[in-house]
């Protein structure tokens, strides 16, 4: 059980990863941001790229898994995703084939675009957005390890067979995992010096969502169960 706990564990990193920065990061941000304000109108006219093409290139770039083109098109650091993937790789090299195979395996059709009527620095970008529901297979995955590691367990088997057991079981529910799709999902942007970004994760909890593979969602509704059960 050790080693689906960490996979799941692990997986759960990409949320913080994609919302978390440090303090120098956000000291820096900060201030980017208020000079952005003061100087909205005179780069607002100058943007070298549109708050949509912002978004479709670095949806594009998380499609083929190249993050380091991506942090282009981002206000945050994606230099952590690499390390975060050979984490993976290094507990289960078959799993974070699927896995991530899954997350990127969207995709998206631009549907609007809101500017800030307060602060023409910002704006939102609206999208139709299919994707794989891998929250949901990691939500059975749970149920059923557990259900098979007592089984096998009393069955006499050793850790080993446990452990290539746990391996087919979660593959074949990342495997499972089918196509959703959701309609008006927000991404804000926000225009730094002369150039449109999308803005952290945080500030883009639906995109996040759709990201991870509704793993959001997942984490959440299982965290309302487990309150309410105690």
């Amino acid at each position: 059980m050790k080693k689906l706990f960490t996979c799941i564990l692990i997986s759960s990193l990409l949320l913080s990863l994609l919302t978390g920065c440090n303090q120098t990061q956000k000291n820096s941000q900060n201030q980017t941001q208020s000079e952005s304000q003061n100087n909205a109108q005179s780069n607002s006219s100058q943007a070298t790229n549109s708050p949509e093409k912002a978004v479709s290139d670095f949806l594009k770039d998380l499609q083929h898994e190249d993050f380091s083109s991506a942090k282009a098109n981002y206000v945050e650091n994606l230099d952590n995703m690499a390390n975060f993937r050979n984490q993976i790789e290094s507990i289960s090299p078959s799993t974070a084939t699927q896995f991530f195979s899954k997350l990127a395996d969207f995709t998206y059709t631009v549907e609007s675009t809101q500017p800030d009527s307060q602060d023409s620095s910002k704006a939102t970008v609206y999208l139709t957005m299919t994707y794989y529901d891998v929250g949901k297979a990691f939500e059975t995955t749970l149920l059923d390890y557990i259900r098979t590691e007592i089984s096998m367990t009393y069955d006499g088997k050793n850790d080993e067979d446990i452990m290539t057991k746990a391996d087919e079981i979660v593959i074949e529910d990342i495997k499972s995992s089918t196509q959703v799709t959701t309609e008006h999902v927000p991404v804000s942007v926000v225009l730094e010096d002369t150039k449109w970004k999308v803005e952290k994760m945080s500030e883009n909890p639906e995109l996040l969502n759709v990201l991870s593979g509704n793993i959001m969602d997942t984490i959440n509704k299982l965290t309302l169960t487990l309150q309410k059960s105690n």
